[in-house]
């Protein structure tokens, strides 16, 4: 079945939709793992990594290691689902249909908050990770420290009260 496709991500502590474009996707790959909406089980990372392969450019992995290294100098650990994501793809980018995301390397993503001074204007209880190559920052939002989500908010109107989650 052709269709507009998308991922849509969710799991016990967050979730994101990507719009792709049309191309073919079974039906049993969209029933039994993109649109898992309600009861708690979850998209897989290693399916979410299959499914952007074709859109993502990846930066180099990390080891578990460089990883505990790099999450010692933030006051937030990751998600579990995110940090298996990066030890995969150190960030990197892609174009999904109209959307471009750019997620910075973990060991630029402390230096960046400092630059974009998000921990002064937002708060310690977010952490940004990515943009969209324009004026939309990503964050992950620890305000409700059992659900992580992942938000975002324009770079040039860092204000609490703009924060929107995705």
């Amino acid at each position: 079945m052709y269709i507009k496709s998308g991922i849509r991500y969710r799991s016990p502590h967050f979730q994101v939709n990507i719009p792709c474009s049309y191309h073919y996707i079974p039906h049993n790959i969209i029933f039994q793992s993109v649109n898992i909406l309600t009861n708690h089980e979850y998209y897989k990372v290693e399916k979410i990594i299959e499914q952007i392969k074709p859109f993502w450019t990846k930066y180099d992995s990390l080891s578990e290691k460089d990883m505990m290294l790099l999450e010692s100098n933030f006051t937030h650990r990751f998600p579990e689902d995110m940090r298996e994501f990066f030890l995969w793809s150190n960030g990197g980018a892609g174009k999904f249909h109209n959307i471009y995301i750019s997620l910075w390397p973990l060991d630029e993503i402390k230096e960046l908050n400092d630059g974009y001074l998000i921990n002064h204007y937002l708060g310690e209880q977010f952490m940004a990770f990515g943009s969209d190559g324009g004026p939309i920052c990503f964050l992950l939002d620890y305000r409700n420290p059992e659900h992580t989500r992942i938000s975002s908010v324009n770079f040039g109107h860092l204000d609490i009260d703009e924060v929107k989650q995705i």
